[in-house]
């Protein structure tokens, strides 16, 4: 039997790179509530770190979190470009107690996000607090106002973030074989993926994992059920107004809605139907929009040359106009990274639901940050690939690199 020999990190020699890197140095404390006292004392320590040079900056994280307003300002400070328009300094974000909420948001804002070991990332939804009594119309503005809200942030964590969920998919893809041999021979990539993180998971972290493949299962059954339905009708491939498209969609989902209550006589759409017909509408937008989005794109773009062998080159290299040939390597890309892609938008839309109290490893494996100190080398970061890198001779790809320290 042959045995693995997989590499020690103390026997690597490597090149710091100051982007992968926390520096005290150059770093500011975001320590306690955010809020606008806090954005108000970081303010000349931030625009002092920018005027000096354009180094990367370190934000020290131990926060319960706070205003999100705050937060995003802070935020935008910190990556402020220069007047003469020179692009913001690197962001290294680091949580050194808890990152929650808004902190929360803000660690995942960093270009590379690192964490303590014991430390904790606490997700929930936007949260609104009133003095005043509530009517049913402020009530109905209120929850029209929090969903919009929650499905910004959802949306743009995943942005933020798909990138570090890329690296861990990347990471232990070469497993993906050995899994199917142990557990399921007809598993897709994805459940593969899943099957190898969730044993590392915390139980809080696997309820979330499951609360977003249901959530994911259901995008798929509405657009095997619905979706398809409306996409053949001309009012939604050629909308005059973006209503156009949403109401082909609600005609599938009563239509749908009614096959499936069809015995029940005295169900009706008056009682709890219409809300089911609303989540459900909220859902296949949800899914179509997110479907074929830019981001996934941009995945395809950063790890594609990862997943394409010798003969999917040899193809696309005899394609001769150069958009032709991106329009044939997204088609051969997407299949493979819109699952993952479609799954990590559910779970991000997840961590908005609820509450939801991650350890610094649960959120390394599901893709929220790129490292913790002192990991073992099976949830290696991308900066040791990177340090590693900068030794190997010119040209030499990434996947020679991952071959063998997976």
């Amino acid at each position: 039997m042959t045995r693995t020999v997989r590499p020690r990190l103390d026997a690597m020699v490597l090149i710091p790179n100051p982007n992968y890197r926390a520096n005290p140095k150059r770093a500011i404390f975001v320590q306690g509530m955010i809020d606008q006292g806090m954005v108000d004392r970081l303010t000349p320590q931030i625009v002092s770190l920018q005027a000096a040079n354009r180094d990367p900056i370190t934000i020290y994280i131990d926060s319960p979190g706070g205003s999100t307003s705050s937060q995003e300002l802070l935020y935008r400070l910190l990556a402020a470009k220069t007047q003469d328009s020179e692009d913001g300094c690197h962001l290294i974000t680091v949580v050194t107690g808890r990152a929650a909420s808004a902190a929360a948001d803000l660690l995942c804002s960093g270009a590379y996000a690192i964490a303590y070991p014991d430390s904790r990332i606490f997700f929930h939804g936007v949260r609104t607090f009133s003095d005043d009594p509530l009517t049913v119309t402020e009530a109905t503005r209120l929850i029209e106002q929090l969903r919009l809200t929650n499905d910004r942030y959802a949306t743009t964590l995943a942005d933020k973030s798909i990138w570090r969920l890329g690296w861990r998919y990347v990471w232990l893809r070469s497993k993906f074989d050995e899994y199917r041999k142990g557990h399921d021979p007809e598993a897709s990539d994805l459940d593969c993926f899943l099957g190898l993180i969730r044993p590392r998971l915390s139980s809080s972290a696997d309820i979330v994992v499951r609360r977003a493949l249901r959530r994911n299962q259901r995008y798929l059954a509405l657009f095997e059920k619905i979706a398809r339905v409306a996409i053949r009708r001309r009012r939604f491939r050629e909308p005059k107004t973006l209503a156009d498209q949403e109401a082909e969609v609600l005609k599938a989902l009563v239509d749908f809605e009614l096959r499936e209550h069809s015995k029940e006589i005295n169900w009706r759409f008056a009682d709890r139907g219409l809300g089911q017909l609303n989540a459900d509408f909220l859902l296949a937008n949800e899914y179509i929009n997110i479907y074929d989005s830019p981001h996934l794109k941009r995945l395809c773009d950063r790890f594609g040359s990862l997943f394409l062998n010798a003969e999917d080159w040899e193809e696309l290299n005899a394609i001769q106009n150069e958009a032709e040939r991106d329009a044939a390597k997204q088609d051969k890309l997407k299949p493979t990274l819109r699952p993952l892609w479609l799954f990590f938008v559910a779970l991000c839309y997840e961590l908005q639901t609820g509450e939801n109290d991650l350890t610094s490893m649960d959120a390394l494996w599901v893709g929220l940050i790129d490292e913790v100190i002192g990991a073992p080398l099976d949830a290696a970061p991308e900066r040791l690939i990177i340090e590693t890198q900068a030794l190997a001779p010119e040209g030499t790809p990434h996947q020679e690199q991952l071959a063998q320290n997976s």
